[in-house]
């Protein structure tokens, strides 16, 4: 802990109010990192094979069973996995997923 009571695991000096390794959460909002700095083995991919996996995906909206107040728009981590085959599991989507907008636009 900082002594501006920042908090990090996996990091000594963190810069926002918790950082886990280089994800930063500012109270409000998880900030993945997308630094090129922090990646390796870039290998090109075809858009349009890309955009036809995601034209694939169901898109719905729904809520998280502790939150019914809240609406989301997106697919679920299975449907993803099934899809793309990227994330540690088929339980948590990669943060790709999370921005629900451009979805329904590939989609159209």
């Amino acid at each position: 802990m900082t002594q501006t009571g920042n908090v990090g695991i996996g990091n000594t000096a963190p810069t926002n109010l918790l950082m886990v390794g280089n994800a930063r959460c500012d109270g409000s909002t998880w900030i993945v990192a997308s630094d090129r700095n922090l990646k390796d083995n870039f290998v090109p991919v075809s858009t349009r094979e890309i955009l036809a996996k995601v034209a694939g995906l169901p898109i719905t909206r729904w809520n998280y069973k502790s939150d019914t107040n809240t609406a989301h728009l997106g697919p679920v981590a299975q449907d993803f996995r099934a899809a793309f085959g990227l994330g540690a599991d088929d339980k948590a989507s990669p943060p790709l997923t999370k921005a629900a907008s451009p979805w329904q636009r590939f989609k159209a």
